[in-house]
């Protein structure tokens, strides 16, 4: 019996109060699952009470889940018996926690050079001279090819070392396994495991027809964060997967625990969206959408972590957990999609930094809501299924955002605005979403961008911002590479007719075009015009290095000024690069 909800199923299950009622096995969840809600006005503090009693409350069938593994107390140091008071939090507002950075992100500095060995190449009988251990540089400088074949490709150590041996790096599998563990990579076996098994609970049988009718999914697919918040790179996505259209609903037992969460997630959703608290659609007050700019700074921080290597990546971190709390003080609907980022990382061999961001949300959460609100049980409950079935989590979490989104399109209409919103970041962070689909919100879009073009003018902030996520869109998808080139350098003239009338290049349009100027470097090298695409990220950088996304630009000019046979500049580039790893501090003088 498949334990997965289709989202036919989700959305009778949760569409009304009154469907609910229908089901003999969701008033037992009911009563289940109901909680002592907490009294208004009361502050939560971090108390061990209050941690056992979050704790008590969260079972999987029949045991009690590891209180370390689930505790929202625990994300940074071992919790203490002194409740946390207001002024507390309010100090954590303005000073958080400076001195967990060194236990979650490898120093590199002060360790011992040693002695070279001699080491027999297996190849041509030759010897050659191998150091014991690299110095942190020669480390650094090899590291996103290394993550390339260990991590993104998922090939076994000695492959990763043969192919690094015919480059010139010569190091022993320990080495690599020691320099693994302080990069916080999961061994290849438990990647290759998992990978095996997610895609044999893939495959589609009699038995789960009604749940996914399999679509091939693109082989070349990027899920990237939203270049509405121009922050595209050439992330390949670890969710390749399609879901199909809803089917007649059968009558299966629903695992209860699985009930729960997804009713915690959806009522999340669909409380927000009832209420009008989700995106903002008042062209004249963009500005409201700033939370989804704090959610870009973490899908940034988290998708580079692991390529730019914890010094640089760890900078973008301090950053996420500054801003995390910003988003779940309101709870904003664009938060569990983000939450979705840090599960991924616990694939890609980051599972140290996707807890600590894991409970730092929880926490933050339950100091705002309280420990029964719908979000705080929701992140608990996913983290549940992580930990006793990884497989089902991406399906479940995806199938309740279309579930949301169905609700969306009956509330609203299919063309509004935040329907296509919705639309846009499910296709960006669950790489959802058929050809036809995807299109269906390109032509959605368009209707919109010509409205506001005539009621604002045509280079109007609105107007911008619904041009860039019809180009997100276009961007993720694979037939429409030109039309994303055409659009992007016509949202590039915009922005240039707008610093012609005086607009200063800051804030929101200092984003946009760093963006666009990425955009067009990565689609200009997909169609083979290596010069050009040169010519767009020096242009991005050009005004200075700002983020952590600037070392991933020179990474790539230095791979692309190699194939140009420039290496001087190459070199210079990565120069630059090594001397970002090893100043982090840099980005913020």
């Amino acid at each position: 019996m498949d334990r997965y909800p289709s989202l036919a199923q989700i959305s009778l299950l949760t569409s009304s109060s009154d469907a609910l009622g229908n089901f003999d096995f969701m008033r037992n969840l009911n009563a289940h699952s109901v909680q002592t809600p907490v009294k208004p006005g009361k502050p939560c503090a971090l108390s061990a009470q209050i941690c056992r009693k979050v704790m008590g409350s969260v079972r999987t069938q029949g045991r009690k889940m590891d209180s370390t593994l689930l505790s929202p107390y625990l994300p940074l140091e071992r919790a203490t018996d002194s409740p946390l008071t207001p002024s507390h939090v309010a100090e954590q507002d303005a000073n958080p926690r400076p001195q967990a950075h060194q236990t979650y992100f490898v120093d590199f500095q002060n360790k011992p050079q040693c002695q070279t060995t001699c080491i027999k190449s297996s190849h041509s009988g030759t010897t050659v001279k191998s150091p014991s251990k690299y110095r942190k540089e020669q480390w650094i400088e090899h590291q996103p090819e290394i993550h390339r074949l260990y991590i993104k490709e998922g090939q076994q150590l000695s492959t990763v070392k043969a192919r690094m041996d015919s480059n010139g790096f010569h190091a022993t599998e320990p080495m690599y396994k020691r320099k693994f563990k302080q990069w916080g990579w999961k061994k290849y076996r438990k990647i290759h495991h998992y990978t095996k098994s997610k895609e044999s609970s893939a495959q589609p049988s009699h038995d789960n027809e009604i749940m996914v009718r399999s679509r091939t999914p693109d082989s070349k697919m990027t899920a990237c964060f939203s270049v509405a918040h121009s922050a595209i790179v050439p992330y390949t996505s670890q969710a390749q997967f399609a879901v199909g259209k809803p089917t007649m609903m059968q009558p299966i037992e629903l695992d209860k625990n699985m009930q729960t969460i997804l009713l915690n997630i959806r009522s999340l959703y669909v409380g927000w969206i009832d209420q009008g608290k989700w995106k903002t659609a008042n062209p004249r007050k963009v500005e409201e959408r700033v939370y989804d700019d704090f959610l870009i700074e973490i899908a940034v921080a988290l998708q580079n972590f692991g390529s730019l290597g914890p010094k640089v990546g760890g900078l973008g971190m301090q950053k996420v957990f500054r801003t995390l709390e910003k988003i779940v003080a309101n709870c904003s609907l664009f938060s569990l999609p983000t939450i979705w980022q840090a599960f991924r990382m616990m694939r890609e061999g980051f599972a140290d930094i996707a807890e600590r961001f894991l409970s730092f949300a929880v926490e933050w959460a339950t100091i705002r809501l309280g420990i029964y609100h719908p979000f705080v049980k929701a992140i608990i409950g996913l983290r549940n299924i992580e930990q006793t079935d990884p497989c089902m989590l991406e399906q479940a979490l995806s199938r309740t955002y279309l579930s949301c989104i169905e609700h969306v399109k009956a509330k609203l209409t299919p063309s509004h605005s935040t329907t296509l919103f919705l639309w846009a970041d499910f296709v960006a962070y669950f790489g959802g979403g058929s050809m036809a689909e995807r299109r269906e919100v390109v032509d959605g879009l368009q209707p919109l961008i010509e409205r506001s073009e005539a009621e604002h003018g045509r280079d109007h902030d609105y107007t911008l911002e619904l041009l860039r996520m019809k180009l997100f869109v276009l961007r993720l998808t694979e037939s429409m590479p030109d039309d994303a080139e055409v659009l992007a350098r016509d949202l590039l003239d915009r922005v240039d007719r707008r610093m012609e009338d005086g607009a200063t290049l800051e804030g929101f349009l200092l984003v946009l075009r760093r963006g666009l100027q990425r955009t067009l470097g990565y689609l200009c090298y997909a169609r083979g015009d290596l010069k050009t695409a040169v010519i767009h990220l020096e242009d991005h950088l050009s005004h200075g290095v700002l983020d952590e996304l600037d070392s991933f630009v020179l990474y790539y000019l230095e791979q692309w000024y190699t194939q140009l046979g420039e290496l001087d500049e190459a070199g210079r580039k990565r120069q630059g690069r090594i001397s970002l790893s090893e100043d982090p501090d840099a980005l913020a003088r």
